[in-house]
């Protein structure tokens, strides 16, 4: 529940590919053998893990319909979503914990990229040093899903 890699400094309105090719061309760099996890704006490669288009993915869409997942692909969104629920739980502690993340700061670009890049950096460092510090669960959206049934189809 740290953050590994940051590159601020974007308009909301950029593109998650654009930002993506920008980061690939400076320093982000994925340790091999590992991936991330991201949502379906970005590109789909090697580093990234993308979940499948047009396939039920938002955990609460699973939750009303009270129904387990069909096939491999539905299976890979449901624990996709799982996993996204507890990156959005992280970035929900960093807003509760640095209010000014809230408010649009009357800053030039350049300090409110620093201020963020700031925030982040308090929040790995109180995180790595004060557990308790953030003792809220990051699995309260987790469904139960069984999946020893579909451990067959994921080694083909």
């Amino acid at each position: 529940m740290d953050f590994c890699y940051v590159l601020s400094g974007w308009e909301c309105s950029a593109t998650d590919s654009a930002v993506y090719d920008n980061a690939r061309g400076k320093d982000f760099a994925t340790p091999n053998g590992k991936y991330y996890l991201v949502d379906v704006g970005y590109p789909n490669c090697d580093q990234l893990v993308v979940p499948y288009r047009g396939v039920c993915y938002h955990l609460r869409e699973w939750k009303q319909g009270h129904q387990q997942p069909q096939d491999v692909k539905q299976l890979f969104n449901v624990w996709h979503s799982q996993l996204w629920n507890v990156i959005k739980h992280i970035f929900g502690v960093v807003q509760k914990r640095f209010l000014m993340m809230w408010y649009e700061l009357q800053l030039p670009i350049t300090y409110q990229s620093k201020a963020i890049l700031a925030m982040l950096a308090l929040y790995n460092f109180i995180h790595a040093n004060d557990l308790s510090d953030f003792n809220e669960t990051a699995g309260e959206d987790l469904i139960g899903v069984d999946n020893m049934e579909y451990a067959a189809h994921t080694d083909g």
